[in-house]
């Protein structure tokens, strides 16, 4: 019975231990599944999902239910968000299989790779259900639409506004969709077709504020959770939207005319923010968060004259200052078709530049690293006539302010006014990677960007508007086109203040540079392409520029700053001369007296008492801080002179003295022998002697007195018999 008892407690545990070891398996196997599905190949797509045939009508399964059958019908327009799980989610768009326009929300799980029908109603050019403003319900429900303008707010809720419905009504309310619930809700708008905006006061929120309807714009979120629309196609416009006040703000731009009306983007300095730059009225382009709270938008299309023509710029959006900035692109507005420059595969240059087009709601990502990704979209020639529809892959690097050309074909090869040429797709094997897979040519598509690294890529439809479902991964190669900044020219010098025939230093504080040309106007030498040039001088009075070029493979910078060296004029030299036993500088900003080359210590004045017989200078710095020397000065005077004041030898009040004052003279002086006393300015100049007996003697120099002269300071030089005294 032991036996058996414990034979069958073994076997038990051993059992218990083999349904572990299947269940770790299992879940092994899909982990690995999982992650085998995402170790792709760098650079190259994959066909994730759908068909590779137009008009499907999907398999929309059980409301609510995942299933690896379930797919979205063939689509184009949608609207799409990604939630806080990396989970995308698409909304609307127009089919060609019924002609019409849905609103089922559907969520796709990259993990999975399972599609999951949400809401909606599984059939077209639904009425939807407003129900109560601000009311959630599980009854509401958006129209049908395509083209809405999409947001994720801090909570994760998504947010919708401004949609085309029935391809003839258009609408600009505001509807908002929690994920937690799986009920929309009705937040703003009149619900009127074609309703018109009510603006405002510029700058002024109000809850009775609204945009215009908006089918051809686009927006993005801020990171203090503020919605920003842009583009309504009636004006330059934008707009801002206050989720905890519920109110919409006009922020920028005009509020009057329409897409013909020609108010054309206003470029200003090329990556120079300005409150006057604006992109103008558009339609139809791309636009993008970057990781550090910048909107950015590209191309799109612009009305000059009768013709609507695509175009390239790309701007850059401060939602702290409030203003534009034209970083790249063409500023010169033609009829011509505006070419591009696709440059070599995986090769970042400054020159790139992808074709004008036009988005359509064709495809745009961020990825991890704030780098903007853009696919396909329509150009070579003007809005609603023939033109190319490109499957090219794009990169813009915002550190260097480049584009990379990262894979699909060259629109060059394409692009005909007179054709509506179209890049096919080749779809290869369903889950597998291969150099020669391409998604096909579309407009309308929508596209996810995970945080591993990959880009994925929904639907849309051809110029003849056949439309697909399939869905693409594309795994970013870092090493296609990495990003390597373009020089940013930036320097500094030890001095900007200098005399004439001075030398300064300078050092190059550029980023990113290999390659320096300096240029420096009227100075010796006149150039340098040392990275740190030394000693350039400037033998001439005047204010000088300075330009430093910084180069690297990639591209220059040039940064010139005017007047940035100040040349005064070289201080005159110092004159010195002899009044006794004293000598006297010329007159200057401050001094500085040498015996014999060595300096004087305290010896700083206009003049100095010589104490010993030698060779004197004197070094002054004039009012512009240029200095000078004198000539040497050598004395020969008897020895024995004495400074008055550094013995108590005499006494002079009261110092200072305005009309009169009376010197007192020691015994030393030989008092009552008599002398003379004689006054200098700091000139060195005499303008009063005078005899004296005694041991005082009184001086009137006020008005009346008949010794007036001008306030100062004065040296006093006694004299008699038995020597001489400075004081």
């Amino acid at each position: 019975m032991e036996n058996n008892f414990y034979s069958l407690r073994t076997a038990s545990g051993f059992t218990q231990l083999q349904s572990k070891r299947k269940l770790l398996c299992c879940l092994l196997l899909s982990i690995c599944a999982s992650f085998l599905s995402f170790a792709q190949t760098p650079g190259q797509w994959v066909w994730m999902d759908g068909d590779s045939t137009t008009s499907s009508p999907g398999n929309f399964g059980t409301q609510g239910v995942a299933s690896p059958t379930n797919k979205p019908p063939a689509l184009f327009g949608m609207s799409k968000w990604t939630d806080k799980n990396g989970n995308f989610w698409l909304y609307g768009g127009s089919d060609d299989n019924n002609n019409g326009i849905h609103n089922d929300l559907w969520r796709y799980n990259p993990l999975t790779q399972e599609w999951t029908w949400m809401t909606g109603t599984n059939t077209v050019n639904d009425q939807g259900n407003y129900g109560i403003q601000g009311v959630e319900s599980p009854s509401n429900r958006p129209p049908s639409t395509n083209n809405a303008i999409t947001w994720v707010d801090s909570s994760g809720n998504f947010w919708m506004f401004g949609f085309l419905k029935f391809f003839v009504y258009a609408y600009n309310d505001l509807w908002k969709y929690d994920i937690s619930t799986n009920e929309w809700t009705w937040i703003k708008g009149p619900h009127i077709n074609n309703g018109a905006g009510s603006y405002g006061i510029q700058g002024v929120p109000d809850s009775s504020n609204n945009p215009d309807v908006t089918y051809s714009g686009n927006g993005w979120a801020d990171n203090a959770g503020n919605f920003w629309l842009f583009g309504s196609g009636h004006n330059s416009s934008l707009w801002r939207y206050n989720i905890a006040t519920n109110t919409w703000t006009w922020m920028k731009g005009s509020n009057t005319g329409n897409v013909v009306s020609n108010e054309l983007p206003v470029y200003g300095k090329k990556g120079v923010e300005d409150s006057t730059n604006n992109p103008g009225i558009r339609q139809e382009f791309w636009s993008w968060n970057d990781i550090n709270g910048y909107f950015w938008l590209f191309g799109g299309m612009v009305s000059l004259g009768s013709d609507e023509i695509s175009i390239n710029d790309l701007w850059r959006f401060n939602p702290v200052s409030g203003n534009w900035a034209w970083m790249s692109g063409d500023s010169t507005l033609s009829q011509q078709i505006i070419f591009n420059v696709y440059g070599t595969k995986c090769i970042a240059k400054s020159m790139n530049m992808p074709d004008g087009r036009i988005s359509y709601h064709a495809v745009s990502w961020t990825d991890v690293n704030g780098n903007l990704w853009m696919f396909g979209g329509t150009g070579g020639g003007t809005y609603g006539q023939p033109g190319a529809l490109f499957n090219d892959l794009w990169m813009y690097c915002i550190v260097g302010n480049q584009w990379t050309w990262k894979g699909g074909d060259n629109g060059n090869q394409h692009i005909s006014p007179d054709s509506a040429e179209a890049s096919p797709g080749s779809w290869g094997t369903l889950g597998l990677p291969s150099a020669s897979n391409t998604p096909n040519a579309t407009i309308g598509s929508v596209g996810w960007a995970d945080n591993t690294g990959h880009l994925y890529l929904f639907g849309g439809g051809d110029l003849n508007y056949k439309v697909y479902n399939d869905l693409w991964s594309f795994t970013i190669d870092s090493s296609c086109g990495a990003c390597i900044p373009s020089p940013l020219s930036s320097f500094q010098s030890d001095n900007t203040y200098i005399c004439a025939n001075s030398c300064i230093n300078f050092t190059d504080l550029s980023n990113n540079a290999t390659s320096w040309q300096w240029s420096f106007p009227w100075a010796t030498p006149a150039s340098s392409t040392l990275q740190n040039p030394q000693n350039i001088c400037y033998p001439v009075e005047g204010s000088y520029d300075v330009t430093l070029i910084a180069g690297n493979s990639y591209g220059s910078d040039t940064l010139t700053l005017s007047f940035y060296i100040a040349v005064h004029p070289a201080a005159a030299q110092p004159v010195i001369s002899l009044k006794g036993d004293t000598l006297l500088s010329s007159a200057s900003y401050t001094y500085q007296w040498y015996f014999n080359n060595s300096v004087i210590t305290g010896a700083t004045n206009q003049f100095y008492i010589v104490s010993q017989n030698g060779s004197y200078t004197v070094s002054i710095t004039d009012d512009n801080g240029c200095s000078a020397t004198s000539p040497a000065f050598n004395t020969d005077i008897s020895v024995g002179i004495t400074n008055l004041t550094s013995n108590n030898s005499f006494s002079i009040y009261p110092n200072p003295a305005s009309d009169e004052v009376t010197i007192f003279f020691s015994p030393i002086l030989g008092s009552g022998v008599g002398g003379e006393v004689s006054i200098y300015n700091v000139m060195g100049q005499e303008i009063l002697s005078r005899h004296f007996i005694g041991s005082t003697f009184s001086l009137s120099f006020g008005e009346g007195s008949g010794e007036a002269f001008p306030a100062g300071v004065y040296f006093v030089q006694v004299a008699n018999q038995s020597g001489r005294w400075v004081g």
